[in-house]
């Protein structure tokens, strides 16, 4: 049930507007090794992981949680594959729950993780900017 609600605070707008659950929703265990960059802010990220989801739209999401009822979604539509081993994920807004109040801010950036041959996820890195120029940005290591 826990797991359920910190999904529900995750998804972002897109997601809550479809009548229909997500296509895909993957929980990565691991951990941040920077702190998240939100703006000028840093925080540390919260030890629960991080989520990957994608809607029945085709958006999908990387969230990174924060705290209780905190998280930052980068959020994409375009994904590509620049290598067999490399996911890449073309980020144009971000979600941000700070203690259940969210915000979304238009941006460019993109997430890109590494994956290994049995498909397990061996690093995370999420970059993005807005227009003026502030940057949210985080490296994870999800465990073995």
């Amino acid at each position: 049930m826990r797991r359920l609600l910190l999904l529900a605070l995750l998804l972002p707008a897109a997601a809550l507007a479809q009548a229909v659950p997500p296509r895909l929703v993957v929980s990565i265990p691991g951990a941040c090794t920077t702190p998240l960059r939100l703006g000028a802010q840093q925080v540390p990220c919260a030890e629960t992981g991080a989520v990957y989801a994608v809607l029945e739209d085709g958006r999908a999401f990387v969230a990174i949680p924060f705290g209780p009822r905190s998280a930052v979604n980068f959020v994409g539509t375009r994904d590509r594959h620049p290598s067999a081993d490399t996911y890449a994920l073309t980020l144009d807004y971000l979600r941000i729950v700070t203690d259940g109040t969210p915000r979304e801010l238009r941006v460019a950036g993109e997430c890109q993780a590494r994956l290994g041959r049995n498909g397990a996820w061996i690093d995370l890195g999420c970059a993005a900017r807005t227009a003026d120029g502030a940057l949210y940005a985080v490296r994870f290591r999800p465990r073995a």
